[in-house]
C-alpha cells in the first residue's frame, strides 16, 4: 500500500475506534430526543460497542434486560451490525428478542435482520390492535425471522409465526384454541401474514399489515360446535356467515 493509503486507513480506524467507544447513554439520549420521547431507555450502561439497558419503552411496549454488541468490522463498510439479546425467553409475560440487525450508515431508512427470534405475550400484541370487540388473549406469539430486508418499506421477509397455547377470554369465559401457525412475507410496501388452516377454527387467512399499523385480513373460519354459545354468537362480529356454514372475515 502507498503511504497516503496507510494514512487514510489509520485515520478511518481511529474514527471508528472513537465511534465504537462512545458512551451508550449519549447514543440512547439522541435516540430518545429524535423520537420525541416515544422511545425511552432506562438504566443504560457501557458503550456503543458493548452496552446494556435495563429497559426500553415504546408506545406501551416494554423490553427488559437488553444487551448488545457492535461489530467494528462492519463500520469499515459504513454499516452498523448489532447482535441483540433481551428479555427472558422463559418469562411468558414479557417480551424477549434475540438476533442480528444490520443498518446502513448512509441510508437511515434501510436495515436488515438475520436469524432473529421474538416472543411477545398475546395479550400485549392484541392490545395494539383495534378489534370490533374487546378480546383478552392468552399464550405467546413467537416470530422466527430467517431474513428481513427493509428500506422505507418491507422489501424481503422470510419467516414463521406461531401463537402458542392460544386462548381467549370472551364475555368472561375462557376458551382454549391450541396452536396457530403462519408464514411471513412481504407484499411491498406491506407485511403479509399467511395463516395456515390447520387449527381449531380452520382459520385460513392472509393479513396485510401496513407501516402505520393498520391491518387488513381476508379469509374464512369456522366455529366448532362445542364452543361456548356466547363465543359462537360473537362470530358474526368478525365475519359474515356463508351458505356453507363458514364465516368470511369482515371487519
Amino acid at each position: 500500500m502507498k503511504t497516503w493509503q496507510w494514512i487514510v486507513l489509520i485515520l478511518v480506524s481511529y474514527i471508528i475506534f472513537l465511534i465504537a467507544y462512545i458512551p451508550a447513554s449519549f447514543v440512547t439520549g439522541q435516540i430518545q430526543e429524535n423520537s420525541q420521547q416515544q422511545i425511552r431507555f432506562v438504566g443504560v450502561s457501557g458503550t456503543l460497542f458493548s452496552g446494556a439497558a435495563q429497559a426500553l419503552d415504546y408506545k406501551g411496549l416494554r423490553v427488559n434486560d437488553i444487551e448488545w454488541e457492535l461489530s467494528p468490522l462492519y463500520l469499515f463498510m459504513l454499516k452498523a451490525k448489532l447482535n441483540i439479546d433481551s428479555g427472558n425467553i422463559r418469562d411468558v409475560d414479557a417480551i424477549s428478542l434475540k438476533g442480528s440487525v444490520t443498518a446502513s450508515l448512509l441510508n437511515t431508512q434501510a436495515l436488515s435482520a438475520q436469524n432473529a427470534q421474538l416472543f411477545i405475550p398475546a395479550k400485549t400484541a392484541l392490545s395494539q390492535m383495534q378489534l370490533p370487540v374487546p378480546v383478552i388473549a392468552s399464550g405467546r406469539l413467537r416470530v422466527d425471522v430467517e431474513n428481513f430486508e427493509f428500506d422505507q418499506a418491507c422489501v424481503a421477509l422470510k419467516g414463521k409465526g406461531s401463537w402458542l397455547n392460544a386462548s381467549i377470554d370472551f364475555e368472561q369465559q375462557q376458551t382454549k384454541l391450541g396452536l396457530f401457525e403462519a408464514n411471513l412475507s412481504c407484499q411491498s410496501p406491506d407485511f403479509v401474514l399467511q395463516i395456515l388452516p390447520d387449527n381449531i377454527l380452520s382459520l385460513d387467512a392472509n393479513v396485510r399489515l401496513q407501516l402505520d399499523g393498520k391491518f387488513f385480513p381476508e379469509g374464512t373460519y369456522k366455529m366448532p360446535s362445542d364452543f361456548p354459545p356466547a363465543l359462537k354468537a360473537g362470530a358474526s362480529l368478525f365475519g359474515v356467515e356463508t351458505s356453507s356454514g363458514t364465516y368470511r372475515i369482515d371487519f
